[in-house]
């Protein structure tokens, strides 16, 4: 499944960042399995910086800020995304960050579901 980023050239460093998790977490099978299921816009926001993530049947593109139509969004600091996805027990650092709010969740929370799996969990290289 292809990632890309619209206008990588203006794309923050977020954007980048989420550009090589993908690709590293889409080596794994069931991973890119999942994904390729995954239809619609999910936003993320980390200090001042926000994208939003399209998932369609041809990949996942990448766009600077959080569009209208995305189902969820989740925003918080960019030391509580970093924790996130370099922390070892990335679900329960996840679960963890929700109910001390130190990560916030609007529109459906229920859409994100799909997406954790993809986003939390360690993708081929991670050390174990």
């Amino acid at each position: 499944m292809a990632v890309h980023v619209d206008d990588p050239e203006h794309m923050h460093l977020l954007g980048l960042l989420l550009k090589g998790l993908l690709e590293r977490q889409l080596a794994v099978a069931a991973l890119e399995r999942r994904a390729a299921a995954l239809r619609g816009d999910f936003g993320l926001s980390a200090g001042s910086m926000a994208v939003t993530l399209s998932f369609s049947q041809r990949g996942v593109l990448i766009k600077k800020g959080i569009a209208a139509t995305a189902h969820a969004c989740v925003g918080g600091s960019m030391r509580a995304m970093v924790d996130l996805v370099a922390g070892e027990r990335p679900l329960l650092a996840a679960a963890g960050a929700l109910l001390t709010r130190r990560l916030r969740v609007r529109g459906n929370f229920f859409a994100l579901l799909p997406l954790l799996p993809i986003m939390l969990t360690p993708g081929p290289n991670a050390a174990r």
